[in-house]
């Protein structure tokens, strides 16, 4: 009878550690971008960074399919910080924020977090901000930061959208080398294009940033500028300085600066008392933003540790 008492004590001990873990430790989801690969965020070193300071890598984490479940790679264990990887992020921006939703429940049920920052690069940002909208009373997120992210559409999506249209399909021989222009290696989804065609009160975008954003979280707009080397100037760069030529929003050759700040969407213009919002900068092309490992662990840092003192 002891035994028993002794066993129910201790659980009720493990149970109740958990619960309070759940209630004070927030920990970090990373969401890739358009194209990106499954280690884009291991191989930045901001992971590496932030293990350095104490806080736990509990590996990739990845959406089985749509209704709830999560396929959790080998090396999973209870962490501070995971990585989240599309299981093919050429797809629509609604299906890729249905992964994420499944992804963040899946967290929740299986280890002791309960609360989330969530630090997205470039179309993994609108992606975020359409799971918190979708999900606008039970996101279970703390903090939103977006680095490099086409929150009022990008140009380069733009004009990818209309040459892969006129060159007859994103597979066809023209539209591979006009993409390959750019820099961008990876298949191109006209359906994901079209998502961040900024253009037409019908858009996706303008449709989401009219929206009702949760009020209680913290957002941080990550806003990369990169810098012209005169001795490397890329065809894309190239354009970059005739689009951008009389404007000064140019930031990182594929997203404006204007883009890139989230206090620049329709529904915090309208709701300016309803933004909790910091602005960081960064010198860095969008390609290369999460590269920035020193800036980018600083600023995630930064959020973690306002919880600490809860």
């Amino acid at each position: 009878m002891k035994n028993y008492v002794s066993l129910i004590i201790l659980s009720l001990i493990f149970l109740l550690t958990i619960g309070c873990s759940k209630k004070n430790t927030p920990a970090v989801i990373l969401v890739p971008g358009y194209g990106s690969k499954s280690i884009l965020w291991e191989e930045s070193g901001v992971i590496e960074k932030l293990v350095v300071e104490g806080y736990k890598y509990g590996g990739r984490v990845q959406s089985r399919d749509f209704i709830g479940k999560m396929k959790i790679s080998p090396e999973f264990k209870q962490g501070d910080i995971y990585n989240f990887v599309f299981s093919d992020s050429i797809q629509t921006i609604e299906m890729l924020t249905n992964e994420l939703s499944c992804v963040v429940r899946g967290l929740k049920k299986k280890t002791y977090n309960d609360r989330f920052i969530i630090v997205a690069y470039s179309m993994g940002g609108i992606i975020s901000r359409n799971y918190l909208v979708n999900n606008i009373d039970k996101n279970h997120t703390v903090s939103l930061i977006t680095i490099s992210s086409p929150h009022l559409g990008s140009y380069l999506a733009n004009v990818l959208y209309a040459t892969t249209l006129i060159a007859g399909g994103s597979e066809s021989v023209a539209a591979k080398s006009i993409i390959e222009m750019f820099g961008i290696h990876s298949a191109i989804s006209l359906k994901t294009l079209k998502d961040l065609v900024s253009s037409g009160e019908d858009s996706f975008l303008y449709q989401l940033n009219s929206k009702p954003h949760p009020d209680n979280i913290n957002y941080v707009s990550v806003i990369a500028h990169d810098i012209d080397d005169p001795e490397s100037m890329s065809f894309r760069k190239i354009l970059d300085r005739i689009l951008w030529e009389n404007q000064n929003s140019k930031g990182d050759t594929v997203v404006s600066a204007e883009s890139q700040n989230m206090a620049n969407i329709q529904y915090f213009t309208d709701n300016k008392f309803r933004l909790k919002h910091k602005e960081e900068h960064i010198n860095a092309s969008h390609l290369n933003a999460c590269s920035q490992k020193d800036e980018l662990s600083k600023i995630i840092l930064n959020e973690l540790n306002r919880f600490k003192v809860e």
